[in-house]
């Protein structure tokens, strides 16, 4: 697993841990939303990426939601 990877996975545990571990996974994609909103482009569309790739076994509905957003940033 890259580091990068490894990153968008960390971001999401991280999301999910800060509101006490009663965040949803839900909640917890919105937050890696807004946190990666503040990035440059490149990073941004990378990170969501990473996002899917790390949810696409046991949440593909979500990870779509990542790449998604990703391929609307490249549009």
């Amino acid at each position: 697993m890259g580091v990068r990877r490894l990153s968008a996975c960390f971001l999401l545990a991280a999301a999910a841990y800060a509101a006490g571990g009663n965040e949803s996974l839900d909640q917890a994609s919105a937050r890696l939303e807004q946190q990666t909103a503040k990035l440059p482009a490149g990073l941004r569309i990378e990170f969501r990426m990473r996002a899917a790739q790390a949810l696409m076994e046991r949440h593909p509905d979500l990870a779509r939601k990542f790449v998604n957003l990703a391929v609307q940033e490249i549009s």
